[in-house]
């Protein structure tokens, strides 16, 4: 070694740096017949025979597909490892980095991002003598705007570009796949090839062990991004109601499956099975996929509180059993107290995980006075009425204190087929000033209902006596800022792509599908209109709403939008005749109601309850009529309460502000 350095010092060595690819360990099956060959599809040390075309010649000059040691992209995406995990990895991958091209063209990029497209093509395979053939690769897809998809030569012509299919969500964490695809066009060919299509502008294609054999076998599955789950997430006991099944499914195997089965269980948290629902499909043809078959039968969960799962379940006499881990889809959903959401609330999940719809959807264009909602479907309103509703803010408390209102409103939906303003009545409205003083917690603030005054439709003191039976509800949340130029309020959703359990379990487009093949008028999910004019209550209820996410997809978006039931003053004896007035409103130390009634009440009861129905303070009086009663509020907190005021002739409600 001394020998060699002092030759280096003096010059009298000449070195060569060699990239010499790893060897790795690896085993491949008998019926594979290329990509087994170190250089093939391993990306051994480079790319070997493998082609770059570009769609733009301006990309020719740039680094569009490109080897990587590692098997890393150049770029790195904050929210994912960007570890593709093939069995060469460590001798290399073929990589296209969106992302890196990106933020070549700048250092802030802005959208509209630039689209990038450009393909990979294999060299030359020599299929004759072969059949029924497979296509397998390892690959790292993640992906914001755009796609990949491979195409094939069979010796003559290209095939028309095929989506590569991929579990991971669009702008998500994601992880390696292995994708496995029949290609009958390959039987019996020469001079076969495989060509990867990336079109984007964000983040990395990684493609690794790409391989062709050639074995008969049957795959059905369950396809993950059409499967109809519980309408609503979160239903109150007093509600439940129909749900609608129905998954696509597909045979991704190259020769047929038999008798082929859907199943459908739902189980109690305890796992006692309740229900089993079955489609069967009879034979299913290879590369096959059957779209849109709705399950006949409905199911309606039982009236207790809890919470349920589901699962759906495909089988195939003739399956392998190695081709089984795509056969289930698990979901979940709850039977609550009283409350309807399409989302857990952060203390349920643990942590704070929902976020403004700006961060996942790459949205620009949402004006400071944008609305947002949830449809809920009541079964059984006449014994109940709204107490409370809870929606969130991500913004930070202090840059929004005093600067403006949200408003809540309740509609009765009279038509499914829009969400515009001829199409609903308002039955219900509240506000609330977004002040750090009254609002314990920005990401839950209550908000309590009221039907609308005649004079500018906003809240009056009465409370909404009752709903209605097999009705829709469209709740809204509306921001109301008093400067427009102030920070837009944002609104807190999720927007699911984990593709685990719960993510799924709020994915209700299928839901929406199901329903109308069935012929019933039915709808669920969140809505949004992103472009308000004014804080005016006129421009908020002329706005016509479309499904919550990037540029009408809200496939994958629920807003935070709880809403808490209780039996309706319609189960009292409501005094409709009695004259009352509450003062002062809001009041920090003392309230007093006059209150003129026709008879002498001998026991008046008054009962002041909080935003989540407890009642925080009763008094009684004896032998009313025309009086003023007295409520000390020495020991009841800052916030908004209804006084129900209990008489002979029946109940009053008023609206009190309590301000310290």
């Amino acid at each position: 070694m001394q020998k060699i350095k002092a030759s280096i010092l003096s010059g009298g060595v000449t070195a060569e740096l060699i990239n010499k690819p790893v060897a790795c360990t690896t085993t491949y099956a008998p019926e594979v017949f290329w990509g087994n060959v170190s250089g093939q599809g391993d990306f051994a040390g480079g790319l070997n025979g493998w082609t770059i075309e570009n769609a733009t010649p301006d990309l020719n000059t740039r680094i569009t597909w490109f080897w990587s040691e590692t098997g890393f992209p150049r770029s790195a995406v904050s929210f994912t490892t960007s570890n593709i995990q093939s069995t060469t990895q460590c001798n290399g991958t073929a990589v296209m980095d969106m992302q890196a091209l990106q933020y070549e063209d700048s250092d802030d990029p802005q959208s509209p991002y630039n689209k990038f497209s450009s393909s990979l093509v294999s060299p030359p395979i020599d299929c004759k003598g072969k059949s029924s053939i497979t296509l397998q690769f390892r690959m790292l897809h993640n992906r914001l705007n755009g796609n990949a998809s491979y195409a094939l030569f069979d010796g003559t012509s290209w095939s028309d570009p095929v989506l590569v299919p991929s579990n991971n969500t669009v702008n998500s964490n994601v992880v390696g796949e292995t994708v496995i695809i029949p290609v009958p066009e390959f039987d019996n060919k020469e001079n076969c090839r495989i060509k990867f299509i990336v079109d984007g502008d964000f983040y990395t294609f990684v493609v690794d062990d790409v391989q062709l054999y050639e074995k008969e076998f049957t795959d059905v599955l369950v396809n993950t991004d059409w499967v109809a789950v519980a309408p609503t997430y979160k239903v109150p006991v007093s509600q439940v109601s129909e749900m609608p099944f129905m998954s696509d499914i597909s045979n991704i195997g190259n020769i047929p499956t038999e008798n082929v089965e859907l199943k459908v269980e739902i189980k109690d948290e305890g796992g006692n099975l309740l229900k089993t629902l079955t489609n069967s499909y009879g034979t299913v043809a290879g590369t096959t996929k059957v779209q849109n078959k709705v399950f006949s039968e409905t199911y309606t969960p039982p009236a207790i509180v809890g919470k349920y799962n589901g699962q759906y379940s495909i089988s195939g006499s003739n399956e392998q059993a190695e081709n089984n881990a795509n056969n289930n889809f698990p979901f979940e959903f709850y039977i609550t107290e009283n409350t309807f959401g399409n989302l857990l609330s952060e203390a349920e999940f643990g942590q704070e995980y929902l976020r403004d719809v700006a961060e996942n959807w790459q949205v620009t264009d949402i004006t400071n006075y944008h609305s947002a909602g949830n449809v809920y479907y009541v079964e059984n309103g006449k014994d109940f009425t709204v107490s409370e509703v809870r929606f969130g803010l991500k913004n930070d408390p202090s840059n929004i204190d005093g600067s403006g209102f949200v408003h809540i409103d309740l509609f009765e939906l009279s038509d499914l087929t829009t969400l515009g303003p001829d199409t609903r009545t308002l039955v219900a409205t509240g506000s609330v000033l977004l002040d750090v003083t009254a609002i314990d917690d920005f990401r839950s603030i209550p908000v309590q209902l009221f039907v609308p005054n005649a004079v500018n439709g906003g809240p009056s003191e009465v409370r909404l006596n009752a709903l209605k039976d097999k009705t829709h509800y469209f709740l809204t949340v509306n921001t109301a800022p008093l400067d427009p130029s102030f920070e837009r309020y944002q609104l807190l959703q999720h927007s699911g792509g984990s593709g685990g359990v719960y993510d799924r379990s709020v994915f209700v487009s299928p839901v929406n599908f199901a329903f109308d093949s069935l012929k019933i008028e039915r709808l669920s999910g969140s809505y949004w209109q992103r472009a308000g004019v004014n804080e005016t209550y006129k421009d908020i209820r002329s706005r016509t709403y479309q499904p919550l996410g990037n540029d009408g997809n809200g496939a994958w978006s629920m807003m935070y939008l709880e809403m808490d039931l209780e039996k309706a003053l319609s189960t009292y004896n409501v005094n409709n005749t009695a004259e009352v007035k509450v003062f002062p409103n809001p009041a920090a130390r003392e309230l007093y109601i006059d209150i003129t009634l026709e008879n002498v009440s001998n026991n008046v009861k008054v009962d002041l309850v909080s935003m989540d129905g407890k009642t925080v303070l009763s008094k009684s009086f004896d032998g009313v009529q025309d009086s003023r009663l007295k409520i000390d509020l020495t020991n009841v907190t800052t916030g908004t309460y209804s006084a129900l005021i209990h008489t002979n002739e029946g109940v009053i409600t008023k609206k009190v502000i309590v301000q310290k």
